[in-house]
């Protein structure tokens, strides 16, 4: 059976919705963060997946070094603070893709 459609799309329009469904083959194909990144193949969806979950914990991990280091010099706070911004902007995108499995692994 087909993964997707093969047409991409940036956000599932009706809401969250799992590769697990039964009109899986219906619906359109992931995009995963770039156009080119299309999830057109279960490999492909469990890296996105993975993906995901190190989004995360780098994001986890750099909000930490922040709070940790918070009487250093100002250029490293303002660096980890701009690392956890962008991180966390990655994140908001991964879940606005409304991917039940990939909202999940974030």
């Amino acid at each position: 059976t087909k993964f997707c459609n093969g047409m991409a799309t940036s956000m599932h329009m009706r809401g969250f919705t799992s590769v697990l469904g039964s009109d899986r083959a219906s619906r359109e194909c992931a995009v995963f963060l770039f156009p080119g990144w299309v999830l057109d193949s279960p490999w492909k969806f469990i890296l996105a997946c993975l993906g995901s979950l190190l989004l995360g914990l780098a994001c986890e991990l750099a909000l930490s070094l922040e709070l940790r280091r918070a009487g250093e010099s100002l250029p490293a706070k303002l660096l980890l603070h701009a690392v956890t911004l962008v991180l966390g902007y990655a994140l908001m995108l991964v879940i606005m893709v409304y991917s039940v499995e990939l909202a999940v692994f974030a």
